[in-house]
């Protein structure tokens, strides 16, 4: 479950207190004034007050009439009293388009377990596929001093000035899933190309010759690219003829539901390649609505789990992503890059596992 953001003046609070700890505020140094505070944090001026406030009441800050806010004499020994402890605890925010199937669920889970364990916390958040919201988010893990962020960005094509300016200052950022070349950024993605050319191969080797490849997706997402691109290397390996027209994007949602209905129809290919769970009950489910079957009628194979709770209960033929790994070198390479306070432009690949089940048969 995702982590509740800390109200706007106790994120204030934290961010100075990090300022005092890490001596960038010393002993009687004025702090911002309260308009100043509402300027850099975005924020009304009673937030601004509350959390001076409190870093009053608890002795970090003393205020001189007229004057303002200034570090007290005793803050210092306050905080070094739990500066190794409080520095050692990393925080980092994870940015997710959304959790929409099996493996983003399972991967956002294996992320939030896999930091604490190295400890450090986990702040989740998501952008519902608003490069707008991204944006917010990247500036908020930025004014509260957040240690690192995992971004799986919702447009790979596109480089936002909050991202800029958090690659520019050294914030260490790990791309998931997608590459945004020219930044030096770490990216950690399933091999997509090898996953691809696995399943392909697999139809192949079952006779299928007239194979399709359905996604919902747009052809811009990384990971799409990648397994269409393994299709056809392994399709070329094998001298296999590839129909572009049975390559179904959604270019239109309309057109797209009408080439699926007439590929189907008139039965133009044997088998079919999913790009995801949902792309899979689909083709399921026109195949059922025209009176045929699978695996009788056509082979149907796809990337990733079908959920529990599926239409969908014996076990299919599918790509199932590694996210145990994935998130484990997601970690790795941020924490190493927390470490050195630089990004470590690290582009790994992890290989995905096939799963062999009732859903394709030989011809």
């Amino acid at each position: 479950m995702a982590s509740k953001p800390l109200p706007k003046y106790l994120q204030i609070y934290e961010y100075f207190i990090n300022q005092i700890i890490s001596e960038n505020y010393h002993e009687n140094q004025k702090l911002p004034s309260e308009t100043e505070i509402m300027e850099q944090f975005s924020v009304s001026r009673i937030v601004a007050i509350n959390a001076l406030k409190k870093l009053s009441n608890e002795g970090y800050i003393h205020s001189v009439a007229r004057k303002g806010s200034f570090v007290s004499s005793k803050s210092n020994s306050i905080a070094k009293a739990f500066s190794n402890a409080a520095l050692e605890q990393k925080r980092v925010v994870l940015i997710v388009p959304e959790v929409q199937n099996q493996f983003s669920a399972s991967f956002v889970r294996e992320i939030d377990e896999q930091l604490y364990a190295n400890n450090a916390y986990c702040s989740i958040h998501y952008s519902n596929n608003s490069l707008q919201r991204e944006s917010n988010l990247i500036d908020y893990a930025k004014k509260t001093m957040a240690d690192g962020i995992i971004l799986f960005p919702c447009d790979q094509d596109t480089y936002t000035p909050p991202l800029l300016s958090a690659v520019k200052k050294n914030l260490p950022i790990l791309l998931i899933d997608r590459d945004m070349p020219g930044l030096g950024l770490s990216s950690v993605s399933t091999d997509n190309v090898e996953a691809m050319k696995m399943i392909t191969s697999h139809l192949i080797n079952l006779n299928h010759k007239k194979i399709a490849v359905f996604s919902n997706t747009a052809m811009k997402c990384f990971s799409i690219t990648d397994r269409i691109n393994g299709f056809l290397l392994e399709m070329n390996a094998n001298n296999m003829f590839v129909d572009p027209s049975h390559i179904i994007t959604p270019n239109d949602k309309d057109i797209l539901k009408e080439k699926l209905n007439h590929i189907i129809e008139n039965k133009l290919v044997t088998s079919f390649i999913c790009l995801n769970p949902y792309d899979f009950e689909t083709v399921i489910q026109t195949i059922q609505n025209h009176g045929f079957s699978c695996p009788d009628d056509f082979s149907v194979a796809h990337f990733d789990n079908i959920a529990p709770d599926s239409f969908i209960f014996s076990q299919t033929t599918h790509i199932r992503q590694n996210t145990v790994a994935l998130a484990s070198k997601t970690i790795s390479i941020l924490m190493d890059s927390i470490k050195e306070q630089k990004n470590l432009n690290q582009k790994i690949n992890i290989p995905s596992n096939f799963i062999n089940g009732f859903t394709t048969k030989r011809l």
